[in-house]
């Protein structure tokens, strides 16, 4: 199904799944609903939409529940200007484990900043579609992105920064998405976790992905472009596939 790397298993899922139709609501009343279902750690203070069919203008402001969360977080689309900010986050926000568990981008090459303008163009051409999450000090301490969201099941991909893991942060961008792609009445979502990082299959699994087997992935390049043939890479991992299914 166009550059999915996964449709034949996914595919064969979502028969077996039963799959159904998302309803009616718009997209954005999906992502607000996504946000708040279960959630007790933070409440959205506001959402910020020109268009409510549109997820790549939305913004969040997310303030936390509980006060030993620290800060609010506003919630935005990666755009031109963020260039700088992205190559500080990965490289002062993420630990070196936390680069090598999150690695779409060469975190050490002289043209790292390129490569975040190229994530913003496919952003701004819908795509891709990225968010960034913002402290207070506008510091970006988040990155959450669904790959090829146009095609019926696209891929995600998050990071947290160090410093922000275990406030229930990542949770809640996971919810994020998953409304985003509901409202885009997509099929499914995939994603792709390495082995060693248990921490995150764990919480994918509570998110309700389930484990579909394991897949070489290619590394510090753009994932779907990798295997559309676009970009060559250098690097590849095998890692646990899972998917979450949209019914």
């Amino acid at each position: 199904q166009g550059s999915n790397k996964f449709w034949n298993n996914v595919g064969t899922y979502l028969k077996m799944s039963g799959h159904s139709d998302h309803g009616s609501d718009c997209l954005l009343t999906k992502v607000r609903h996504a946000v708040t279902e279960e959630n007790a750690h933070f409440h959205l203070s506001s959402i910020e939409a020109a268009d409510e069919e549109n997820p790549w203008g939305f913004s969040f402001v997310l303030t936390p529940d509980i006060k030993d969360l620290g800060d609010s977080c506003k919630i935005r689309p990666l755009r031109a200007g963020d260039e700088a900010s992205m190559v500080r986050f990965g490289r002062e926000g993420l630990s070196s484990e936390s680069r090598a568990f999150f690695a779409p981008y060469p975190w050490d090459s002289a043209e790292l900043e390129r490569e975040f303008t190229k994530s913003i163009t496919n952003h701004d051409h819908h795509r891709d579609l990225h968010y960034i999450a913002l402290d207070d000090s506008a510091e970006v301490v988040a990155h959450v992105l669904l790959w090829s969201v146009c095609d019926e099941i696209p891929e995600l991909g998050i990071a947290v920064a160090n410093a922000w893991q275990g406030r229930h942060l990542g949770s809640l961008l996971l919810r994020i998405m998953e409304g985003v792609a509901r409202g885009l009445t997509r099929s499914a979502i995939e994603l792709t976790t390495m082995p060693s990082n248990e921490r995150a299959f764990h919480a994918y699994k509570n998110a309700g992905y389930e484990l579909l087997g394991l897949i070489r992935n290619p590394l510090e390049v753009d994932v779907s472009a990798a295997f559309a043939g676009e970009v060559v890479a250098n690097k590849f991992c095998d890692e646990r596939h899972m998917v979450l299914i949209l019914d």
